[in-house]
């Protein structure tokens, strides 16, 4: 739902690919299989950590303490859907 949500934010396509897991998706952008996902702050953190990934956003309305550096998607506005 997240991915559906960036993406009409967006206005952007996103072609969704299927992984049974997080894990399996991860490793996926790790080996760059895909170029993307949306994953729980601190399951990515280690890896972004590594520079294994880069973290774009986090989806709280402040930054989060994991990662500091990364900037919120949110942009001070509400769209209702």
């Amino acid at each position: 739902m997240a991915g559906e949500l960036f993406k009409t934010m967006a206005g952007i396509d996103v072609v969704h690919v299927p992984y049974r897991n997080s894990g399996e998706a991860r490793s996926g952008v790790i080996g760059g299989q895909v170029q993307m996902m949306i994953d729980a702050v601190p399951a990515m953190a280690p890896m972004s950590a590594e520079n294994q990934v880069r973290a774009l956003a986090t989806t709280g309305k402040s930054r989060s303490s994991v990662l500091p550096n990364v900037p919120t998607a949110d942009r001070g506005r509400r769209r209702r859907i």
